[in-house]
């Protein structure tokens, strides 16, 4: 009887991928099963001198294997150059990367399920395993004390532009002429992104902003504003796909307000007007992130 009932529970046990997974969506899912948090280590595994200390000092020891098989998701997110990744695979990473604003290697991310960051690390020094789960520990038990059960705080940066409305109204909401549909946007979370047809890494942003779009349906709204005229809009849209609101405004009215100097730029507001967030989308110091937005969503419904 004794031995069925252990049968039982071990059966009952969510099944964990040992080892390094490649694939967020399975990590994700891994760590929602097990409750504990992915470690997503971004790496250049053949070019990167101290991704490869890294790996050799902490990652492939006998103690650090010990200590995720209990404690943690393995993820990795490579970004080799003198090796293929499979174009999904690779379209993956580079979507990770301008997510949580990744640009050095190697970075680690302590994450939540949900893709909340936890903690950050990389190359410690030669303190070797101990020094580097010890320091995991402390990154991830301090993340989890972080309240976010309201809007996000602002965070010191540079922001990019003249003026940090962060925590203000804007004195218009007027995007101009709709190239698309207009959206419903009262009672709606707004992220604004100001862009151009010739800005490549505007043009980076279009796949997570279609993501965006899809992953919260009609709790937000996503307007890309360019100041170009509604013709180069219209051609450039031809071209790719964009599954979100797109308006321009030639006299710039809001990118003056906000003051913008360089884009991408975005602007996270609330329902009630307000905005949220503020900033380059991929800063590395404080990234907006599907976190950010899901944060902002749900705060806003608790009001």
């Amino acid at each position: 009887m004794i031995s069925l009932v252990a049968a039982a529970v071990m059966l009952s046990q969510p099944s964990i991928p040992s080892g390094w997974l490649t694939d967020w969506e399975q990590a994700k899912s891994a760590s929602r099963a097990s409750g504990r948090p992915i470690v997503a280590n971004f790496t250049g595994s053949d070019w990167c001198p101290y991704c490869v200390k890294l790996d050799k000092e902490v990652f492939q020891t006998s103690e650090f294997k010990s200590w995720a098989s209990k404690n943690a998701v393995l993820l990795t997110v490579d970004f080799p150059r003198r090796k293929s990744l499979p174009a999904q695979l690779e379209k993956q990473n580079d979507m990770l990367a301008a997510e949580f604003g990744v640009s050095s290697f190697p970075t680690v991310l302590f994450l939540s399920a949900e893709g909340d960051v936890l903690g950050t690390s990389g190359y410690l020094g030669d303190g070797g395993p101990t020094q580097w789960t010890d320091y995991a520990r402390q990154q991830i038990n301090y993340g989890k004390t972080i309240d976010r059960t309201g809007y996000p705080e602002a965070a010191g940066k540079d922001l990019r532009a003249a003026n940090d409305v962060r925590g203000q109204k804007l004195s218009s909401m007027d995007f101009g002429t709709w190239i698309t549909a207009k959206p419903e946007l009262k009672g709606k979370t707004i992220l604004v992104e100001f862009w151009a047809t010739w800005c490549g890494p505007c043009i980076q942003m279009m796949p997570k902003l279609n993501k965006w779009q899809k992953e919260f349906g009609e709790d937000l709204v996503i307007v890309a504003l360019s100041d170009e005229p509604a013709s180069t809009v219209n051609n450039f849209m031809r071209k790719g796909r964009m599954d979100f609101a797109v308006a321009t405004d030639e006299t710039g009215k809001l990118i003056q307000e906000v003051g913008v100097e360089s884009i991408p730029h975005a602007l996270l507001i609330s329902p009630d007007g307000v905005v949220r967030w503020q900033g380059l989308p991929t800063d590395p110091s404080d990234p907006l992130t599907t976190s950010v937005i899901r944060q902002t969503i749900r705060a806003s419904k608790s009001q």
